[in-house]
């Protein structure tokens, strides 16, 4: 599996941090850095000291200063480690690692309205690409705000996100199923920007409810669902509050798991940003959510059943079917044929 990723990433010509200040745009529905379709993964509130830890599993962006450094200081934090750094906004720093900006995390849950992100965007916009966090108060599950303040969050940004983390944040790990379904719902919204999601990574319950961890399996199945529903970015919410306050802890088996995902990610993450293939999913057992893509001259499929119990698909597409068996929260990325 991994002489296969590497001849792919070879294949792919994926491009790495570049020296000079790259040209992030968002175009076509998805993000381009310097030209060439890229598929973030991200990382929230890192200081430098653990972001080796990130960097060594896959994350190649780092949203927000989690050390209350110097924008400069963090620009070259990430520089030094070859990945990127998305700086809060308005700031006017520069670097040859700048990607972006973010606005203030979850603006819908503290009081602030559109307008005020979009005020910040005005002070931005073109000069890299820009993220906001929403909280999932659209989604039809929980019916707390109305779709269309989000629909006018999504005009303020290049690019939307939202956050579920069943298990951690709800202690509802039968809940797992929610995670695309309100990234479908968050793509509805978003006006045809690109959307990503943040991802439960940490080994303990957060503040809002007393539970586990979430299992290297749950987190597998929770990014391969929302990349299925839509997303063209994850990121990975690692914080943790019990029995102390830690940036980054992550059980061994879920960073085993972050690092063959990711790994899995960059290598098909052309595909997964190519051209879309109309796709009809029908399943026995458990709940199986895919897409089709095609790039390179290929056709890929991408396929997780987020239940936890075995399911069969059966996906046509491009005038072909495929069948195949799914374990428990398991998943089914790569070519077919």
């Amino acid at each position: 599996m991994i002489r296969a990723v590497a001849a792919l990433l070879a294949a792919l010509a994926l491009a790495p941090a570049a020296a000079a200040a790259p040209r992030a745009v968002v175009a076509h529905g998805r993000i381009e850095l310097d030209g060439r379709p890229f598929f973030p993964i991200l990382q929230w509130l890192q200081c430098p000291s653990v972001m080796d830890e990130s960097v060594r599993l896959g994350v190649d962006v780092f949203l927000g200063n989690g050390c209350r450094n110097s924008d400069a200081d963090e620009l070259a934090a990430t520089a030094s480690r070859h990945v990127w750094s998305v700086l809060e906004a308005p700031a006017s720093a520069t670097g040859p690692s700048l990607l972006g900006w973010h606005f203030q995390d979850e603006p819908d849950g503290n009081g602030t309205p559109p307008a005020a992100i979009a005020r910040r965007y005005a002070r931005v916009r073109g000069r890299g690409v820009s993220f906001l966090t929403v909280t999932a108060d659209f989604a039809s599950w929980s019916k707390r705000r109305s779709p269309a303040l989000y629909r006018a969050y999504a005009r303020a940004t290049d690019v939307i996100g939202t956050d579920v983390y069943p298990v951690t944040g709800w202690c509802r790990p039968d809940w797992l199923p929610r995670v695309g379904e309100t990234q479908r719902e968050l793509v509805r919204l978003a006006g045809g920007r690109p959307t990503f999601q943040w991802i439960e990574a940490e080994s303990t319950s957060t503040r809002w409810c007393t539970g586990r961890g979430v299992t290297a399996p749950e987190l597998r199945a929770e990014v391969w669902d929302a990349i299925a529903n839509g997303a063209k970015a994850i990121g990975y919410f690692t914080h943790s509050w019990r029995p102390d306050y830690s940036q980054f802890r992550v059980s061994p088996p879920v960073q085993a798991e972050m690092r063959r995902t990711d790994t899995q990610i960059r290598a098909f993450a052309p595909a997964i940003l190519g051209t879309p293939l109309p796709l009809r999913v029908d399943w026995r057992g458990g709940r199986v959510d895919a897409i089709a893509r095609r790039a390179g001259g290929r056709t890929y499929v991408f396929a997780v059943n987020v239940a936890r119990t075995p399911a069969t698909a059966t996906l046509a597409f491009a005038g072909r079917t495929l069948r195949i068996a799914l374990p428990p929260l398991g998943v089914r990325v790569g070519p077919v044929g």
